[in-house]
Formats: structure tokens, sequence, C-alpha cells
């Protein structure tokens, strides 16, 4: 079709009501979904700060805002690996070993190094795994962690 012939259609009624829902639409999510690893935190009962609906499992709720809101809010979010991210980590392992004969051990990386946790606090943290999100990068100069044992107590204690 040539531009006139569209522009003849856009005045009809049918198009014209197309044209203006669109318009209306536009920026709206694509879609609605859960995250399956996501939880927010909030010092207030949620449901008094943010609307709240009914999960498909039983005894479980899912916030309305999306992670943008919920950044906005200063909530605390939290992104649990699934077992995909965590099978990425693993391969990132073997292909440090076949590349320099090393295998890294994660249990003995150091929990507590001051210069790390120094850039941390600072929310120095671009590229960093897991804290690089707006909203970690926000909350980690005012919790300043010094160390992976601070409210994760089910990490062990480094041991050199």
């Amino acid at each position: 079709m040539a531009g006139e012939e569209l522009r003849q259609l856009i005045d009809a009624p049918i198009w014209r009501d197309m044209v203006e829902l669109a318009g209306q639409a536009a920026g709206f999510p694509r879609h609605i979904g859960q995250h399956v690893g996501g939880v927010i935190i909030s010092a207030e009962t949620l449901s008094s700060v943010v609307p709240i609906e009914p999960a498909r499992m039983d005894g479980r709720l899912v916030c309305q805002w999306d992670k943008d809101s919920a950044d906005d809010a200063r909530f605390v979010k939290i992104d649990f690996l699934a077992l995909g991210m965590l099978s990425a980590v693993d391969e990132c392992l073997d292909i440090i070993e076949e590349v320099h004969g090393i295998r890294v051990d994660l249990g003995r990386i150091p929990h507590d190094s001051p210069e790390i946790y120094d850039s941390i606090r600072e929310g120095d943290t671009m590229g960093v795994f897991q804290i690089e999100s707006r909203a970690q990068v926000q909350t980690l100069p005012r919790t300043q962690p010094r160390n992976l044992r601070v409210g994760a107590r089910y990490l062990p204690a480094h041991r050199g």
C-alpha cells in the first residue's frame, strides 16, 4: 500500500481507534510474569505499601510492581540463583581450569578481604555478579558489608 492509501485508512473509525489504543498501551510491559528467584523485603507489611496478589502456588504472593518500581520504592531485592546460573558458574570454573591449569576452589576465596569490601561498601560493583544492579549499588553504602557472613549465617567462615 502506498502512503496515501494508509492515510485514508487512518481516518476510518476502526483504524483511528486502534491507533489510539496502541498509543495508550505504549510503554506497558510486554508481558507480566513472576521472577522465580526474586524476593523483595520491606520494613513495612508488604501489602500496606505495594499491591500484591495471590500467586499460583498456595501461600505465595506476587508484588504487582515491576523491578524498576520496586527499585524506586527502595525495596531490598534479592535474586536467588537458579540451577541454570549455578551451572554457568561451574562451566566458568571448568574453562578457567582448562585455560590456566588450575581449579578455582570457591570455598577458599577469602570472605573478608578489606580491599574488596572497601569497593563493595562504596557501591563500586560494576560487573560484579549479583551486586551490580541499581538497587544493590544503592543498598551497599547503607548496609556497609564487611564480609559474606554479615546477614548470611548459612555461609561457612573462611578457614584459610
